[in-house]
């Protein structure tokens, strides 16, 4: 995936989501992430070095925890995010045009309980 961001506005952007969202992370250094904006119910990020060992999955779950409807968007190339969504219970929803500063078109994906 391309660049799309130079270091201090992600920093920004990352420093601003900590008051808005619910994030928990796995590993020790840690080695996956993730957040939810819970007034959207959109699950932002959800990032694994290690993948296959059901870290995602666990997080996935506990996003679940005491909602009907979860979203969110990943990148129309990125297949094996697509692939893990499904086995998750996600569809496809739509298809939405890349929004600056993304340069990729992404699915939007939903999970209803």
């Amino acid at each position: 995936m391309p660049d799309e961001l130079p270091v201090d506005e992600l920093a920004k952007l990352i420093s601003d989501a900590f008051d808005s969202r619910e994030m928990w992370v796995a590993g020790d250094p840690v080695d996956c992430y993730m957040s939810v904006d819970p007034a959207q119910n959109k699950i932002g990020a959800l990032y694994c070095s290690r993948t296959g060992q059901g870290i995602g999955k666990r997080l996935v779950d506990k996003a679940k925890e005491g909602r009907d409807f979860l979203w969110l968007t990943t990148h129309r190339p990125n297949t094996a995010a697509q692939r893990f969504y499904r086995r998750e219970g996600f569809e496809v929803t739509a298809e939405e045009p890349p929004v600056p500063p993304d340069t990729v078109p992404v699915y939007r994906m939903e999970w209803r309980a």
